[in-house]
């Protein structure tokens, strides 16, 4: 699993500046869900949680909800939350679950599957989903800019522009690709699974919100980290965005909007009887067939005494 969002710093940005999931998401997820296991729902985990931001999305619809990270720091940002009473955070990979065989309805994973091992994710859900129960990973590609309040702007260009430099750059990861790409390469592990790209995140922000959230996608941190020379390349296309708007008097204040393409992935476990035990199940029925009963013993032995 690569692990990207591990500082103290990095967990409280990406808590302050990450967007929200629209209701819309969570109602197609749970309508998929009812239609593969009967309400009411018991159990549900999401994987690789961050700071809760879609685990606090599923606590009504479920008896309990745990969420799970491999960063801890994340799991304390998550926990610093007033979080409903049936939702805990536990911190572990998404290689290996807490939790026990066939105990989960659904199992989420929002924006993440690309940072981990999908193999030992898979196998995981194998595991731990009941017949019938429900992974969901999905996400959101690369953002766009628009700025309907001051028609004409360019920093709907400048926006694209930041874009194509930071996904150009070596410290970009692939697994950024991927998700930008809204997992179209992803083969998922249940057949007759679903795919989804109706849904759309919009938010109006003002221009230092939305260099925050560039500045916690992980490519752009690796860029950072590694060019200390350009620790302010955020400011400095935060500068050239409020020099494009016709009226830049409200600076980094100055409200933009911003929008992602939503994509989700849903299949269901198949509710399929282990092979072994159907051939022993089938085997003792014939064995019990062919013993011979008493009764029938008595009655071939002696069939006169039945009259």
């Amino acid at each position: 699993m690569n692990r990207f969002f591990e500082s103290a710093s990095h967990a409280s940005l990406y808590a302050r500046v990450r967007p929200d999931y629209p209701d819309e998401l969570f109602e197609k997820i749970f309508g998929y869900l009812d239609g593969c296991v009967e309400p009411p729902h018991e159990r549900a985990l999401d994987v690789a949680c961050g700071t809760g931001i879609s685990t606090r999305r599923l606590a009504h619809n479920f008896e309990s909800v745990v969420g799970i990270d491999v960063s801890e720091n994340m799991i304390k940002e998550a926990r610093l939350v007033d979080n409903p009473d049936n939702v805990t955070f536990e911190v572990s990979g998404a290689d290996k679950f807490p939790l026990e065989d066939e105990t989960l309805d659904l199992i989420t994973i929002a924006n993440a599957a690309h940072w981990v091992n999908k193999e030992k994710l898979y196998a995981e859900a194998e595991r731990t989903l009941k017949p019938n129960g429900v992974l969901a990973m999905y996400g959101y590609g690369r953002p766009r800019l628009s700025c309907p309040q001051q028609p004409g702007a360019g920093v709907c260009e400048e926006f694209s522009q930041m874009m194509d430099f930071f996904i150009s750059t070596p410290t970009w990861p692939p697994g950024a690709v991927e998700c930008f790409d809204k997992y179209r390469s992803y083969q998922f592990p249940f057949p007759d699974w679903i795919r989804d790209d109706t849904i759309e995140i919009v938010c109006d922000w003002p221009i230092i919100r939305v260099l925050g959230y560039v500045g916690s996608i992980a490519g752009v941190q690796n860029f950072i980290r590694d060019n200390p020379d350009q620790s302010d390349i955020l400011v400095r296309f935060g500068q050239k965005f409020v020099q494009t708007l016709p009226d830049p008097s409200k600076g980094l204040e100055s409200i933009v909007r911003i929008s992602w393409d939503v994509f989700i992935l849903m299949g269901k476990k198949p509710h399929t009887i282990d092979a072994g035990l159907q051939m022993r199940a089938s085997t003792d029925r014939r064995k019990h067939l062919l013993e011979p009963r008493p009764e029938l013993l008595d009655f071939l032995m002696n069939p006169m005494d039945r009259y």
